[in-house]
């Protein structure tokens, strides 16, 4: 079996994990859950000071139960994603003034933007070669993939440039390498799944991988414009509402501007 095989194997393995247990019970139910099992815990051993035996990993069932409160948490949460630390809905001017995710063997992390559209602009870092000092698009770890990123900006109603997408894309065979640190930080997401075609007619199967919360997304989708690569998108929704409306008052619906 491949690794990319592998990795994609493990989407719909790993929802069943995260959701086997926390179908039908309620958040407060999740909570008694976890309550019950440290009291279970400290009155098993009366004459013992509670602690936390290194060696000994804690129940699976508090690990699920945490992590499913834990998804619950992330629904809830009122302030965007974020990326290596660059939040969605910074300005430009906030961006330029952020610490960039540098690499090693990598100098002059930069920030160029198409300045060809007054209403959005898109941005991607640069960085020089320590070795031979030549400038190139820079490469960004996230997790523990490698990848390119782009910086999605539009116009607010006050005419700000705000952050409304970042994208990051990356070879299929690096997917196992962000999609575990993804599942750990964001819990559960909804999946979907279709079918894909190559230019020469194979098919493969391909993920939509969706985590939300009050106001923003995150989409990371196999098999992303080529077989061999994924994508993920994480999404302002206030601001991608805002800028589509603007297309529709200007160049009219989307239908229209087929």
């Amino acid at each position: 079996m491949s690794g990319t095989t592998k990795a994609t194997g493990k989407i719909t393995a790993k929802v069943f994990r995260f959701e086997s247990l926390a179908v039908g019970l309620p958040v407060g139910a999740l909570v008694v859950l976890m309550v019950w099992l440290v009291i279970a815990t400290v009155t098993s051993s009366p004459n013992q000071m509670p602690h936390r035996n290194p060696a000994v990993t804690q129940p699976a069932a508090v690990v699920e139960a945490s992590q499913s409160a834990a998804n619950v948490a992330q629904g809830q949460s009122r302030e965007p994603y974020d990326m290596r630390g660059i939040q969605l809905g910074i300005t430009l001017a906030e961006l330029r003034a952020a610490q960039l995710p540098s690499e090693p063997g990598k100098t002059d992390l930069d920030i160029e933007c198409n300045t060809e559209e007054l209403q959005r602009q898109a941005c991607y870092l640069t960085s020089k070669s320590a070795t031979t000092g030549y400038s190139s698009r820079h490469e960004t770890t996230l997790g523990d993939a490698r990848g390119k990123v782009f910086f999605n900006f539009i116009r607010d109603s006050n005419k700000q440039l705000r952050l409304n997408e970042i994208s990051f894309t990356a070879d299929m065979d690096q997917l196992d390498g962000v999609l575990d640190p993804m599942f750990e930080k964001y819990g559960s997401p909804d999946v979907s799944e279709q079918a894909v075609e190559n230019g020469y007619g194979a098919t493969f199967d391909q993920y939509q991988v969706h985590w939300s919360n009050q106001v923003s997304s995150i989409e990371l989708v196999t098999r992303c414009g080529k077989v061999h690569r994924f994508c993920i998108f994480y999404t302002h929704k206030a601001l991608a509402d805002f800028h589509e409306a603007y297309l529709t008052r200007t160049q009219g619906t989307a239908e229209d501007r087929l």
